[in-house]
């Protein structure tokens, strides 16, 4: 039986993705060990596919603690003999990497869950992460990309060849269907927001950064009716400038940040959501806007790819994200249509289901499924 080591960087990656790759790697007899930040999800993780746990510190950030969970990996590593060592995400996939290249693990896997390198990074950051990923690239076999944009990004960046990556879509997973949604979780959720009665409510999920349009989501409800409320589900460094900003606008009555919403409450979050918002100006995948086309929401989004090579063009409203203005007056025309519209919104929820089916669990596990006995037999 071969043995494989799977690596995050922190544990919410293997709860919210991994957890059926895990049972289809274990159900293709491969015996899978899970590496991470000994953390909640990392935790939940272990209890849900009933897998072995190596808890190792990996810093989100670039850190001298870095030769610390290097060496740790490396010495599990030697000492267990893995077949294979599979990484995740940015940090584990170099310190995972190359602690397994130097302990002689024949077969090294990486999936690229987003874009390491992109053109919100500084010159500085851009050269460094490039140079290091390259460096990684040379000692791995086979790269998953979750979508074809970020396969495209590796091979022109030169960061590997196109014939070591194969595209493996994420899904959205069975709780999101508003049949399934736990009763419990929805008036627990109902508590939180505080909704007054007849309120419309848009949602949007992302971490609280400049480029995920979220101070524009913020700003269109002055010029929105005033039943029309804002859910933000996410933290992050701009939290205080946008509470400041509802402020200034007078709107922070109809705003609600929820912080961290737990990947299995986001189900009953959708459930209370009329419309779903996603303005942000790059993306990896994408799979809250999948999740909420699933719960069959309306879905306002960004024209950019990969969004618009996952969604069809009738799933969704599409808006121009290149600057402040557009995206304003994209999500406001947009919020406009569909509160005026109720068939618009009937139209697209069905849309937004049929085209969320393409990234169902089961099509995920038959790519994973087809791909381990592809490179494991």
């Amino acid at each position: 039986m071969k043995k494989i080591l799977e690596i995050t960087t922190v544990g919410i990656t293997a709860r919210a993705f991994l957890i059926p790759l895990f049972e289809e790697l274990k159900e293709e007899d491969l015996d899978v060990t899970y590496a991470s930040t000994p953390d909640f999800d990392a935790l939940e993780t272990v209890k849900a596919a009933n897998v072995p746990f190596f808890p190792v510190y990996i810093s989100r950030s670039i850190s001298p603690k870095d030769l610390v969970s290097f060496w740790k990996l490396y010495r599990f590593i030697r000492k267990e003999k893995f077949d294979v060592v599979h990484t995740h995400t940015a940090k584990a996939g170099f310190v995972g990497r190359m602690a397994a290249s130097l302990a002689g693990v024949p077969t090294i896997l990486h999936t690229a869950h987003g874009l390491t390198v992109h053109a919100g990074l500084s010159k500085f950051k851009k050269k460094l992460y490039l140079f290091l990923e390259r460096f990684a690239a040379k000692r791995t076999k086979k790269f998953i990309c979750v979508t074809k944009l970020v396969e495209d990004s590796l091979v022109e960046q030169g960061i590997t060849e196109r014939e070591k990556c194969v595209v493996i879509p994420n899904f959205a997973g069975p709780s999101y269907d508003p049949n399934k949604v736990d009763p419990a979780r929805i008036e627990k959720l109902r508590a939180k927001l505080g909704l007054p009665q007849g309120a419309f409510l848009l949602t949007c999920a992302a971490r609280l950064v400049d480029d995920k349009g979220l101070s524009e989501s913020i700003s269109v409800l002055h010029d929105l009716p005033k039943n029309v409320c804002l859910a933000i589900a996410g933290d992050g460094p701009k939290k205080d400038k946008l509470q400041k900003l509802a402020e200034l606008l007078k709107v922070e009555d109809r705003v609600r940040f929820l912080g961290w919403v737990d990947t299995f409450d986001m189900p009953a979050l959708l459930s209370q959501t009329d419309v779903f918002i996603s303005a942000t100006k790059r993306e990896g995948f994408g799979v809250g806007i999948i999740e909420a086309q699933a719960m069959g929401l309306p879905v306002i989004t960004s024209k950019i790819r990969p969004i618009t090579d996952l969604l069809a063009s009738d799933s969704a409203l599409f808006i121009d994200p290149s600057t402040k203005e557009s995206t304003r007056e994209g999500i406001l025309n947009s919020a406009k249509e569909l509160l005026q519209d109720e068939q618009k919104r009937r139209v697209l929820s069905q849309k937004a289901k049929e085209n969320a089916q393409k990234y169902s669990l089961e099509n995920y596990r038959a790519n994973v499924r087809a791909f381990i006995q592809r490179e494991f037999s």
